[in-house]
């Protein structure tokens, strides 16, 4: 366990995720330059702040092509916004490089602790698959820490989501096994939120008091409610978090306001 201490009254999270970079920055992912999206994001973020930001959690699919420069170039774009970082693998990660790199080793700690809240970090890639899965001895760790901690409230980041979005082809490619971790949720409702990518849309879904969201890309957009493929004209996007004492929680999206960055409207997969 690591504490992590802050000043401020409440917790400022910031969760940037599936930024897709390429070891060539001028690739581009289904019509977007993707570390071009990414610099333009995190200038607007910087341009914003108006107060520390206490975490900044990637929440996996943060390289494309499995290149260390891919993940060299994502420390560099983000490094200013916040002093801690916790990086999570995705479907399109590739474990032995991410975790050549510092910040890529953090989720194996996997508990952090800020004031009365603990961000537990879960790590849902099953190789070679673009579906996620909790395995047997993660659930139990998860739950002998649930069971064990200090702190009052509880965040878990997680790449895959955990609920369907409603959106057929990728709710078939969601986490395998949510239901074991909203059970546990459930047992232990000190859990408040949970937090995720993989969708590349934003939602917020609420079950027995558990706030349980998605976030968008910050490169590009899938479009909601889709049977099949399809990709969507909103802007890439983060989402802020503030963590209250008392278990609150307030949350928002903001997007990218300029430069406009616009898919391939022919794309049908990647």
């Amino acid at each position: 366990m690591s504490q992590i201490t802050t000043a401020q009254p409440a917790i400022r999270l910031l969760q940037i995720t599936d930024t897709h970079l390429f070891a060539d920055r001028s690739q581009h992912l289904l019509g977007i330059n993707t570390y071009a999206s990414l610099a333009a994001l995190t200038q607007q973020i910087a341009q914003r702040l108006t107060q520390p930001v206490d975490a900044l959690l990637l929440t996996g699919d943060l390289v494309q092509d499995h290149s260390p420069e891919g993940y060299e170039y994502v420390e560099q774009l983000t490094q200013s916004l916040a002093k801690r970082q916790f990086w999570l693998l995705g479907n399109h990660d590739e474990r032995a490089v991410m975790t050549q790199h510092p910040q890529g080793t953090l989720y194996l700690q996997a508990e952090y602790v800020l004031g009365n809240w603990a961000l537990l970090l879960l790590d849902s890639q099953v190789a070679g698959y673009a579906y996620g899965r909790l395995d047997t001895a993660q659930l139990m760790a998860l739950e002998h820490k649930l069971a064990n901690l200090s702190a009052e409230h509880v965040l878990l980041a997680v790449h895959h989501h955990c609920l369907p979005v409603g959106s057929a082809w990728i709710d078939q490619i969601g986490l395998r096994n949510a239901d074991q971790l909203l059970a546990l949720c459930t047992k232990y409702p000190q859990v408040k939120v949970i937090i995720s990518g993989h969708v590349h849309q934003a939602s917020h879904q609420q079950v027995v008091g558990l706030d349980v969201l998605t976030t968008p890309s910050s490169c590009v957009q899938f479009l909601p409610k889709a049977e099949d493929f399809a990709v969507d004209t909103l802007q890439p996007g983060y989402r802020w978090l503030t963590l209250y004492a008392d278990g609150r929680v307030e949350t928002h999206v903001e997007r990218l306001q300029k430069p406009c960055f616009v898919p391939d409207p022919e794309a049908a997969g990647y």
